[in-house]
């Protein structure tokens, strides 16, 4: 006659003091895995403190962790204004043509139209970043172009594109061409300007 299993696992069929060797296999190597994981940790962090030992002496000085903290500041300064000049002359030499020759000139128009704000307010942010940045190390002659670049951004953006918009909502094209010159101008010269930064005044 078979066993019948009785209380809480009745319906399992399974006894209360039943374990079976499977579950011992699996906790004992569940507990090996986790000592082994710990001294893998504690043996890396040893190799890292011990290759890299003589830097953590060399950054103990105050200003030694000045002058490391300053270089990755200048790193950093860089790659904004590199990010910069890369994204305006994305967006001049292959985004803008293409808009006007894969999507009719409706549709190009309204997309544009929707995306100039961001534009500017995606530049705006990236040049007051470089512009805190430039301050912070004393570069003074990047920080006057930044500064003036910025402010480029918000007339552009708060100023010039509302008026050109409107402008060829009521058929003033001679009106809207000469904003459009004026946006188009501007962003050129904060391109150049901020060429002229990175080629000339590292």
């Amino acid at each position: 006659m078979s066993k019948v299993a009785t209380g809480n696992n009745a319906n399992t069929g399974v006894f209360d003091n039943a374990v079976s060797p499977a579950m011992y296999t699996t906790n004992a190597m569940v507990i090996k895995l986790a000592i082994t994981n710990k001294n893998f940790i504690l043996l890396f962090i040893f190799f890292l403190f011990f290759f890299f030992s003589d830097q953590i002496k060399y950054l103990a000085s105050n200003n030694n962790i000045i002058c490391f903290y300053t270089e990755h500041m200048e790193t950093l300064l860089n790659l904004l204004l590199s990010i910069i000049i890369g994204g305006m002359i994305t967006f001049q030499v292959l985004f803008a043509p293409l808009i006007f020759v894969k999507l009719e000139t409706r549709t190009a128009r309204a997309f544009i139209r929707q995306f100039f704000p961001f534009y500017y307010l995606y530049f705006g942010l990236l040049t007051l970043a470089s512009l805190v940045v430039a301050v912070y190390l004393n570069r003074s002659t990047d920080g006057i172009v930044l500064a003036v670049s910025l402010a480029g951004s918000i007339i552009s953006r708060q100023y010039l594109m509302p008026k050109a918009n409107t402008a060829s909502d009521t058929g003033n094209k001679s009106r809207f061409d000469l904003l459009h010159r004026l946006t188009v101008l501007i962003n050129t010269l904060q391109l150049v300007a901020i060429c002229y930064l990175i080629l000339f005044n590292r």
